[in-house]
């Protein structure tokens, strides 16, 4: 983040006398957004040449610069400062006039991107972040300074923290010059989140859905457009705008938010403009400045003054608004909500309504440019018209989607749930009318739920791009049909699989699984443990999540069964009874393993903590003994002087 105070620190570090005693040579650069390499290279050789005059210097070739700048530093311990570097290209450029001849030289780096960070550090010094300070921490800054090592006197700390609090005004300047620093791919996207309440940790799957859905996101050659959001969330992020709230086991992040100051920059700068406008429900927010917005995010504390807002509809209002979004910590059914008033927002792209558990069937198909709908609707045949239809969240309970489903070329995500169901497309086909495309296919479907359906392989063959299928099996008809599946979806990362098969258990094969698979759940398939082999084949898997996964009373793993990528390994329920000895080589590169209800296991292997990569090992509901296995590893792992190891226990 610009104006955060990376480059005062970098130049108090730099001024220090006891600091520059210990170097023969201190050279400040600043570098800026728009790299001049020649001029790098002209203040450097003018910090080491200082016999040279500047016209001499300036005559020279770029090449005889570099010469001279890396003859001037080779065989001296020098300390260099270069601020403000944004890109990796040019510290590639500018590194290879650094000799690297074991004179205990540094090099200190200030930069707003955490990626040029990562890039340009190394393991034995990781970036340092700057981050805010919190209330407290500021207070105690604060009278450091004014009281020096005395406490603040006890009359004073009301009006002391009043002043703390007054801080945050004076850096809507500083954040605003990280807002200015931004691409402008990216302030629409920034602003937008600014839309949602404070305090709220936000979806990133609906968030970057949303902005796909506002047109945010621009396409990119052989990229998915949740990819390049997911680019710009990790962007934004990496310039401090944006807090990570959890990370998901593959280590993408799951939720997001904001930090309070910034959120005050967000909705000055997102009404100025008009990206998105945020309403907490008074009557003020509705009577003021409504009629250019072109999105609303109303939070429902009240729904009378909702009403307010909805009955005002045919003010003017709605010849504006593309997007109406909801927001509430819980959903609830209002049986008096104006559900028909939604239908006066005719241009509507965007409306989320699931935090209202109402049925909204005979408004949907008024509003015939929507791009993402989220709500209750008793009658799916209502989205029948829908053509621009990227998102559908579905909040409704034994109800079939329509046949047009499938002529929806533009869907990328269908979230219907367990008991709602998705039409065969065959009988799509046969309802075609004469010069409708015959074979009917959503080549940009991304992500799919689907419960036990007979015509899966219909289904899947007419959705090649999935990238995430969430199946249930109730039936070893329903796995046997899955089982022919697996060519059709090589595209596919996320795997999750509900079965519900009660006597028989499924049979696992080597065929069964997509080659490209990240991330697998199994949930009650109950598959032998030296089924597990099978999985060590799939050489992307990353993520492994075992639910009832796996069945019997012992496991071993044979030195030759390798999870190349495995990083996180989550079993939860069985009735195993022997791990027998694992070699660490099995899971070479395991960060987290995390182990639930397992009552009857003896130890967890030992071996297990010699995993070079292994950085927690969590005991939930095991026991006492498995308790014990996993304490002896972290006793024996910080007798070899591996303190990096975590043990997490939870009994209850």
């Amino acid at each position: 983040m610009g104006g955060i105070g990376k480059s005062t620190l970098a130049k108090k570090v730099y001024d220090d006398s006891l600091i520059r005693h210990r170097f023969d040579t201190c050279i400040w650069v600043t570098v800026s957004e728009n790299y001049n390499e020649r001029q790098v290279l002209l203040d450097i050789v003018s910090s080491i040449s200082r016999n040279k005059t500047n016209e001499s210097i300036k005559e020279m070739r770029n090449d005889q610069l570099a010469e001279i700048a890396y003859r001037g530093l080779k065989g001296r311990r020098f300390l260099i400062v270069i601020d403000e570097l944004w890109t990796t290209e040019a510290w590639d450029q500018m590194r290879r006039i650094f000799p690297n001849d074991n004179r205990k030289s540094r090099i200190l780096l200030t930069t707003l991107l955490k990626y040029v960070a990562d890039y340009v550090s190394c393991s034995d010094f990781p970036p340092h972040n700057m981050s805010f300070l919190s209330l407290d921490d500021s207070w105690n800054l604060f009278t450091e300074r004014v009281f020096r090592k005395d406490p603040c006197p006890p009359q004073l700390e009301k009006i002391g923290r009043r002043i703390i609090r007054q801080f945050s005004e004076h850096c809507q300047a500083i954040l605003s010059l990280s807002y200015s620093y931004l691409p402008q791919y990216l302030k629409a996207c920034f602003l937008y989140v600014g839309g949602f309440p404070e305090e709220m940790e936000i979806s990133v799957s609906k968030l970057t859905r949303l902005w796909i859905a506002e047109q945010f996101v621009k396409a990119r050659v052989d990229k998915r457009l949740e990819v390049v959001a997911e680019e710009y969330l990790e962007e934004l992020v990496d310039r401090s705008l944006i807090l990570v709230g959890r990370r998901g086991a593959n280590r993408r992040i799951k939720t997001c938010k904001i930090h309070d100051v910034i959120r005050q920059l967000f909705t000055r700068q997102a009404q100025i403009e008009n990206v998105v406008h945020f309403m907490d429900g008074t009557i003020t927010d509705f009577s003021q400045g409504l009629y250019d917005q072109q999105r609303v995010v109303l939070q429902l504390n009240d729904f009378s003054r909702c009403d307010y807002f909805l009955e005002h509809g045919s003010d003017g209002i709605t010849s504006t608004i593309r997007s109406l979004i909801f927001t509430k910590a819980c959903c609830f059914y209002f049986s008096e909500f104006p559900c028909s008033t939604v239908s006066h927002f005719k241009l509507l792209k965007v409306l989320d309504v699931s935090a209202i558990r109402n049925d909204f069937s005979r408004v949907i198909p008024q509003l015939v440019h929507l791009r993402y709908i989220a709500a209750g609707i008793d009658d799916p045949a209502s989205l029948a018209k829908l053509r621009n239809l990227q998102t559908i969240i579905l909040v409704a309970y034994e109800v079939q989607l329509p046949l047009e489903i499938w002529k929806m070329s533009a869907i990328r995500h269908i979230d219907v749930g367990w008991s709602n169901h998705i039409p065969n497309p065959l009988e799509a086909e046969n309802h075609s009318s004469i010069g409708e495309e015959k074979l009917l296919f959503l080549n940009n479907l991304q992500n799919l739920a689907l419960p036990s359906c007979p015509f899966l392989d219909e289904i899947l063959t007419r959705t090649p791009n999935l990238n995430k299928l969430k199946i249930r099996v109730v039936s070893n008809t329903d796995w046997s049909v899955f089982v022919r599946c697996p060519i059709l979806l090589q595209g596919l990362e996320t795997l999750h699989i509900l079965s519900a098969v009660e006597h028989d258990p499924i049979i696992l094969s080597r065929h069964v699984f997509m080659s490209n698979i990240k991330q697998l759940t199994l949930v009650y398939t109950f598959f032998p443990w030296e089924d597990t082999v099978v999985l060590a084949n799939l050489s992307k898997l990353e993520v492994l999540k075992a639910n009832g996964g796996f069945w019997g009373t012992d496991w071993r793993l044979n030195a030759d069964v390798v999870f190349p990528k495995l990083k996180y390994l989550r079993l939860e329920y069985g009735d195993l009874e022997r791990w027998e000895e694992t070699s660490s080589d099995n899971f070479p590169v395991l960060e987290q393993l995390v182990l639930i209800w397992f009552n009857s296991l003896e130890e967890i292997p030992q071996a297990i903590g010699d995993i070079a990569t292994l950085i927690l090992i969590q005991v939930e509901k095991c026991g006492p003994v498995v308790e014990a296995s996993a304490e002896k590893i972290h006793e024996e792992q910080e007798s070899l002087g591996n303190y990096g190891l975590q043990i997490r226990t939870h009994r209850s």
